[in-house]
């Protein structure tokens, strides 16, 4: 009997071994967007200490913090975003806490680089992306003039803004889902910053979390990558 349960555990540890070898080789796939999610395994976790370290090195190979600044755009009331305090649809989640995750989402995602599948067989490298982002500060800012998507509040509500990438969440409800623009595409410009609208409205309509961190984070890194 004691044989029997001890290869009965044994058989059981073969089992999720060859399930996260086939996890691993088929990555999840998400439903509503499409798109592999799949988190990214260990080796791609880098300790932002070392990036510090590193950071202050020049070179195509050391890795590289982006600082980054995230402003909330509220209705004059105070509604229509998340505040410091809540998510203003009845939950303790804050600006804070939405900001936060969202940057841990965006460093997954770049923590991840899959190798190009086209044309087969190609032997097209596929090297570790070499930047990160730090959320340096969190703002909210309770104005009507600068909540809709199509205002600009970057020379009003801009901070730092010689040395951080300002990011600004706004009010676009013509959009289902997170959609954004850069301030410029002149790569010599000083003006860094992305307006993106409709982040609020898709948490309020969905009911995963994880899925609108997903499609935010996403929509982050293609604005940011424009600056």
């Amino acid at each position: 009997m004691k044989y029997k349960y001890i290869f009965s555990i044994i058989f059981i540890l073969m089992i999720q071994s060859l399930h996260a070898q086939n996890r691993e080789e088929k990555p999840e796939i998400d439903g509503e967007f499409g798109c592999i999610i799949e988190e990214p395994d260990e080796r791609y976790y880098i300790n932002l200490a070392e990036i510090m370290r590193e950071s202050t090195e020049r070179g195509i190979e050391t890795m590289k913090l982006v600082r980054v600044n995230i402003h909330f755009m509220l209705k004059t009331n105070g509604t229509g975003n998340f505040t410091e305090t809540g998510d203003n649809n009845g939950t303790s989640r804050t600006g804070y806490n939405f900001a936060n995750d969202l940057i841990v989402r965006c460093n997954s995602m770049l923590g991840w680089n899959p190798k190009m599948n086209l044309p087969p067989g190609n032997t097209t490298a596929n090297p570790q992306k070499k930047f990160r982002y730090v959320l340096d500060e969190v703002y909210f800012h309770r104005d009507d003039n600068y909540y809709s998507f199509n205002a600009d509040p970057y020379n009003t509500y801009g901070e730092k803004t010689d040395s951080v990438i300002n990011i600004f969440f706004t009010d676009e409800p013509s959009a289902s889902s997170p959609t954004g623009y850069a301030g410029t595409l002149n790569e010599f410009s000083k003006i860094k910053y992305t307006n993106i609208g409709s982040v609020y409205a898709k948490y309020l309509v969905s009911p995963d979390y994880s899925g609108t961190l997903f499609v935010t984070a996403r929509t982050v890194i293609h604005e940011v990558g424009h600056t």
